[in-house]
């Protein structure tokens, strides 16, 4: 591994990427996601099997699960009673039978003389186009605006007939059959418990999201599971799928389907109304978690057993003193999700299905109308100050941007934390911050820190040796200047001034013309790439340094995990330096095969290594100088390999076995002739890869092509060698964009 990476980095933090996959939780497009084994490998370095943890967020139940399932006892403070409930009923891991079952009560039960179940399976009647007979519609697309759907979706049981068809009369009769709603409406305001909710833009807009039949069918299931004479635990699980129906039943569901996470409650141009009792029934899936079942107490009751989760419904600052039994021995949890939408779905939510009592928890929600990096920041401050003096805290921050970095650094200070070290993975978009608590430091609050920051950005773009994001150059900058105990620390009320302080340097530093030019936009959410105005000499590049740590890892492996490999590859490159696991894909396809009844499992091809071709770079520096004589140039090898004509540079020549360019960076600069790449062919999609996602590569590559070796043989014994090379020269497929670089060609 190369030395030079640890010059900063010894006490930076090693990236964690665990598995890769993120869990399929209910509620999921709202949840932070969160691929599994990034906390259990976080606390199996730091907590002892069986200790106590805190989680002062709650934010995702995926965190304190996690935690038990790995050996440890967690206290979690939520707040939001539809976390809560999802904690609570996922840490129970229920099977099918537990929910057919209380499905099986709630049907039966009755409303207005007949059976539930019938009742609100008449609200999605249709007629099959096919066998004529009367089915339920599986959904209806509707329009933004309009009054009636433009179509139904069906799926019919008695025949093959599926697909979306034009509205019948069966359908627009159904859509009469909730009648007068001004009754559940009311109680649906009553139950939130606010004055004058009705008043309110945000309850009004998440009244909005539901159609007239999807709001009767809600409330109709809301009235009948609150009255079922069931058990608490029977209860719950309807609750569950109760959740997962209000989520299912609004209008943020875009037609044709996407991936989109909505953030605010507002409907796309065509939306999609589900059968909402159908689809009460088929959530089932969401909340069969297949894990094992975890433990779980209402604080002050403690979990018995060698590992579980004590949950307490509220904030940390009303929970008291941890009691001495609990006592942890670490803290961890995912930063809040700046999510409009879901906070506000939570707040509406929680009143209508638990009443007054439950939504009182959330009812500042109702008062605010944006969900931003700044709200992010003032919620983990509130936290962050109440944890136990002394205890490491691991943060994750999903999604993370230049604005959500900065207001949970910002909160570590204000918070008292003494921060350890970042590190970020651009590519998933994750984040991960590792602090100590309850250490302050009262210092004066500096004018500015935009110098000191400048300073540091400009040491981790050097150490990157290639262009970085807004996100990695800001985030690289505000670690090392808060490590160096500049701002003051262990205040709360310092939150905004430290906030606006960090925000500050970085308008001051990424609008400077003179500091650092930009590829791409220079929006802080944009993927412009930046690097130094000016700068003496170029560095290695992040991607050369880690193709060659790559090598190294399988000349020392015969086999080894992918995963291992990513793991010595994060520890080697820690940081904002974290490599993006892309960039690996395309590394290991240069110089490895698929072992097939091993996947997941990596060889080094010896005859794709850069020794398996030493034989042939040889053939290749005496086969080029055989060119250039052909050509009627003067092949000259005192400063590299150059053709030279009249004295004068016409074309350099740079024979590569590998991917990596940037050690001739300043060579390619040099003006005057045009630069060729000689390489193997199977090593040029590597090279492009890393052409493409470097314009300063590309900007100092200048007029250049890429021959390969089986490519300039071909020349070589061509018998119009000058054709040959023109011909090689002029094909438009040798640039990374497609388009044809300016050659200069011989006469």
């Amino acid at each position: 591994m190369d030395s030079s990476l640890y010059c900063f980095y010894m006490q930076t933090q090693v990236f964690l990427s665990g598995n890769g996959i993120i869990p399929e939780l209910p509620l999921n497009r709202y949840l932070p996601p969160l691929p599994e084994g990034i906390i259990s490998d976080w606390l199996k370095s730091r907590v002892p099997t069986g200790g106590w943890v805190l989680d002062p967020l709650g934010s995702t139940p995926q965190v304190p699960l996690e935690a038990a399932r790995c050996g440890n006892k967690v206290l979690i403070t939520c707040n939001n009673p539809v976390l809560a409930l999802m904690l609570q009923v996922l840490a129970d891991s229920p099977d099918r039978a537990d929910f057919q079952a209380a499905i099986s009560d709630l049907a039966d039960s009755r409303r207005s003389g007949e059976r539930l179940e019938v009742h609100l399976a008449a609200l999605y009647q249709t007629e099959c186009p096919g066998c004529k007979r009367i089915i339920q519609a599986d959904a209806y697309l509707w329009k933004k605006g309009e009054v009636v759907p433009s179509a139904r979706v069906i799926d019919c049981p008695n025949c093959d007939v599926e697909g979306e068809y034009p509205l019948e009369n069966e359908d627009l009769a159904a859509l009469q059959r909730p009648g007068n709603l001004a009754l559940l409406r009311s109680r649906a305001l009553e139950r939130v418990g606010i004055s004058r909710a009705g008043e309110n833009p945000v309850i009004r807009e998440v009244m909005e999201s539901y159609t007239e039949r999807a709001f009767y069918t809600l409330f109709n299931l809301i009235n009948r599971i609150e009255a079922l004479p069931v058990t608490e635990n029977r209860r719950k699980l309807l609750q569950a799928l109760l959740l997962s129906a209000c989520d299912a039943g609004n209008s943020l569901w875009t037609h044709p389907p996407t991936r989109t996470r909505p953030r605010l409650i507002i409907p796309p141009g065509e939306y999609r109304e589900v059968n909402l009792w159908k689809s009460f029934q088929d959530r089932v899936e969401d909340w069969l978690d297949k894990k094992e079942m975890v433990e779980l107490t209402i604080f002050p009751e403690l979990p018995r057993g060698e590992a579980g989760v004590c949950l307490f419904p509220g904030r940390m600052a009303s929970m008291g003193e941890i009691p001495k039994p609990a006592k942890p021995a670490a803290a961890l949890g995912v930063a809040p999700y700046p999510n409009q939408a879901f906070w506000s779905f939570s707040a509406v939510w929680s009143g209508w299905i638990w009443g007054k009592e439950a939504a009182s928890a959330l009812h500042g929600v109702l008062a605010r109308q944006r969900f931003d990096s700044r709200w992010v920041g003032a919620v983990l401050t509130g936290s962050l100050s109440r944890l136990p003096k002394g205890i490491p805290f691991h943060a994750e921050i999903p999604e993370v941007t230049p604005g959500m970095l900065t207001a949970a650094l910002a909160a570590g200070l204000a918070g008292g934390l003494k921060l350890e070290g970042i590190a970020c993975e651009q590519e998933s978009g994750l984040a991960q911050v590792n602090w100590v608590s309850g250490q302050s430091n009262p210092l004066p609050m500096p004018a500015s820190v935009a110098w000191v920051q400048r300073d540091m950005m400009t040491d981790a773009l050097l150490e990157r040796g290639e262009p970085a994001t807004y996100l990695q150059l800001a985030g690289a900058g505000m670690e090392r200047l808060i490590q160096l105990d500049l701002l003051p620390r262990g205040n709360p009320r310092d939150y905004d001034e430290v906030l606006n302080r960090l925000q500050q340097a970085q308008k001051e530093n990424f609008e400077s013309p003179s500091l650092f030019k930009v590829y791409g936009s220079r929006a802080a959410d944009s993927q412009g790439l930046w690097w130094l105005h000016k700068e003496d000499s170029s560095p290695l590049s992040l991607a050369d340094r880690l193709e060659r740590s790559i090598l190294e890892i399988l000349f020392e492996h015969k086999e080894i995990p992918f995963r291992r490999l990513l793991d010595l590859l994060n520890s080697g490159f820690p940081g904002f330096m974290t490599p993006p696991p892309g960039l690996i894909v395309k590394i290991l396809d240069s110089y490895t095969t698929p072992i097939m009844d091993q996947p997941g499992l990596l060889r080094l091809d010896l005859s794709r290594s850069p020794a398996g071709f030493e034989v042939e770079k040889q053939e290749m520096e005496a086969l080029q100088a055989d060119v250039a004589r052909a050509l009627g140039l003067n092949p000259n090898m005192q400063q590299g390999f150059t053709w030279q004509a009249d004295g004068k540079t016409v074309y350099r020549i740079f024979i590569a076995c590998d991917g990596c360019l940037s050690q001739w960076m300043d060579s390619f600069s040099l003006e005057g002739a045009v630069n060729i790449i000689l390489s193997p062919e199977l090593r040029h999609e590597l090279i492009f890869f890393k052409i493409e996602r470097d314009p300063r590569l590309l900007e100092r590559l200048g007029s250049w092509r890429l021959i390969g070796f089986d490519q300039m043989r071909r020349i070589a014994i061509n018998t119009d060698p000058q054709w040959a090379f023109r011909d090689a020269m002029s094909d438009p497929g040798k640039t990374p964009d497609g388009s044809q670089a300016q050659i200069s060609f011989l006469p």
